[in-house]
């Protein structure tokens, strides 16, 4: 089992930020989400935590569900039960389902789509920012060969080689 303290700075922020928006619907705190209890509003707080958080980390890196399952002290199959329950629940009780779909307004993610496109802008300003100093070093060795090719230059009437 993934332990709280290993989990990745930005994994914890993005759990964190999920547990806050659960509690702003369902009322359960981010501590009861992470407890034992078995009661059915704490699960179903629990349940809902693990299929936002299942569908927005998990579908675009392999190994966040430990992750997932580090942050709220389980092991990777309690994840797998609890996402299998919430989307069932979300497909037969309405109540759960709105609950959800707050949830998901909260984040700022109308669907999973939203959160990838987020996630490639990105990817996209890393991409750039990695040519940006590519092409700064290309500059600088077209300098630095230029001044080499300066320096080298052979004098008036001597051949350069023989």
């Amino acid at each position: 089992m993934a332990r709280v303290e290993n989990i990745y700075p930005n994994d914890r922020r993005e759990l964190d930020e999920i547990a806050i928006a659960v509690e702003q619907i369902t009322g359960i705190s981010p501590e009861q989400i992470k407890g034992r209890s078995r009661l059915k509003e704490i699960a179903n707080a629990r349940f809902m935590f693990c299929l936002v958080a299942y569908n927005v980390k998990a579908k675009w890196h392999n190994g966040k569900m430990i992750t997932l399952a580090g942050y709220i002290n389980r092991d990777h199959s309690s994840i797998t039960h609890a996402v299998t329950e919430a989307t069932n629940r979300q497909n037969h009780d309405d109540q759960f389902n709105w609950d959800y779909n707050q949830v998901i307004k909260i984040l700022g993610m109308n669907n999973n789509e939203s959160y990838i496109v987020r996630k490639l802008k990105m990817q996209i300003h890393v991409l750039s920012n990695e040519v940006k100093r590519k092409d700064q070093i290309i500059t600088d060795l077209h300098k630095a060969l230029t001044r080499m090719r300066r320096k080298m230059k052979p004098k008036q009437g001597l051949p350069l080689f023989g």
